[in-house]
C-alpha cells in the first residue's frame, strides 16, 4: 500500500506542477510577460534550490554528528503490526 501513496503523490506533484503550463496555454486572454521575467524566473529557481540546499546539509549534518532522539525513531514491533 506504501507505493500506492508514493504514485497517488507523485502524480499529484505532477498535475501541481502543470497547473502553471495550463494557464499560459491560452495566449489570447492571458496578460503579457514583463521584461525582467526571465531574471525573476532565474531567481525564484535559485531560491529555491539554496533553500534545498540548505536543508540537505542540515539533514546531512544532522546524520553524521547521530543528532536523533528517541522519540524519532520508531517501535520495530509496532511497525510490523501495521504491515
Amino acid at each position: 500500500m506504501g507505493m500506492r501513496v508514493r504514485l497517488v503523490a507523485l502524480l499529484g506533484g505532477v498535475l501541481a506542477a502543470l497547473l502553471p503550463v495550463a494557464a499560459f496555454a491560452e495566449e489570447g486572454r492571458g496578460l503579457e510577460r514583463p521584461q525582467d521575467f526571465g531574471a525573476v524566473t532565474l531567481l525564484t529557481a535559485a531560491g529555491v534550490a539554496a533553500v534545498l540546499l540548505v536543508a540537505a546539509l542540515g539533514y546531512l549534518y544532522r546524520r553524521r554528528r547521530g543528532l536523533e532522539w528517541d522519540f524519532q525513531r520508531g517501535d520495530a514491533t509496532e511497525s510490523r503490526e501495521h504491515h
